[in-house]
Formats: structure tokens, sequence, C-alpha cells
């Protein structure tokens, strides 16, 4: 895993663990989806593996054994991280979105090299425009945003 991005991971968990103190903190799942200009890190306590073809592995952060799933149609995923000896898992389940109450999203900029935190999302301060505008033609091609039909006129 890149070292910017291992670094900002025990920041992320203790955001989680302040922001939600009335549940339990061990066994979070980090979800990284990675475009051109933007690393985008959804950690949860739900494991979402057979709703997304993702790679997968195991790593302790801290005190955490932690499971990451990287989305297999991410855009140049190894600049963050190698995945070479690992199979993508394929999705399950193509109709089903794998949401979670307590969930934390973070927003990181790639500028100079380095990751720049950009904006971190909860259900308490929960941003709909948390995806970056340049990001919504690729996130819509790899069906991670999935548009609802117009409604019929009849």
């Amino acid at each position: 895993m890149n070292q910017d991005l291992k670094e900002f991971l025990p920041i992320l968990i203790q955001i989680h663990n302040q922001t939600y103190q009335n549940i339990s903190h061990h066994d979070l799942n980090f979800r990284f989806l990675i475009s051109e200009n933007f690393l985008y890190a959804f950690v949860s306590k739900i494991d979402c593996e057979k709703f997304s073809s993702v790679y997968t592995f195991d790593e302790k952060i801290g005190n955490y054994e932690t499971r990451f799933y990287v989305y297999e149609n991410s855009f140049e995923s190894e600049r963050y991280f190698d995945l070479k000896n690992l199979h993508a898992l394929q999705n399950e389940f193509k109709a089903i979105i794998c949401d979670d109450f307590y969930y934390l999203n973070a927003k990181f900029r790639k500028a100079n090299g380095e990751l720049k935190l950009e904006k971190i999302n909860t259900i308490y301060a929960n941003d709909i425009e948390f995806l970056d505008q340049s990001d919504l033609i690729f996130l819509k091609e790899i069906g991670f945003i999935i548009e609802e039909p117009e409604p019929t006129t009849e």
C-alpha cells in the first residue's frame, strides 16, 4: 500500500470512532475507488465483498485487523496498491447496493505526487456533492453511479 495512504488510515479510523461512539469499532473495512485525480476511501463495518468486483486483502492498521477492498475498475490502482498477486472477486449480486448507516467517506486529491485529504463525509455531515464533478462521467461509465431513468409520461 502507498505510504501516504497508509499514514492517513489511522486518522480515518480515529475520526470514525469519534463520530460513532456508540458502536463497536473493530473489524472496519476500507473500500477504495480511484479516479484519475482522486482517491475515495469508504470506511464501514459492513463487509461488502460480494456486491462489487474488488481486489481484497487484509492488513493490520494499529490495533485493528482490517479488510481492504479495491474496486477492480479503478483508474490505475497500482499508484496506491500492489495488486499483482491478487485476483479480483467478482460481483455476485448485480442489483444490490451495500450501504452502512455508520459510514465514513474520505476524498483525497493527488497533488504534486502526494495525497491531500480534501473532504470527509458521514451520516451527520452528508455532502451530496461528495464525489468530484470531474469524475461523474468516469463513475457512470464504470457503473459506480447508476442514474435512475426519467419517469415516463403517458
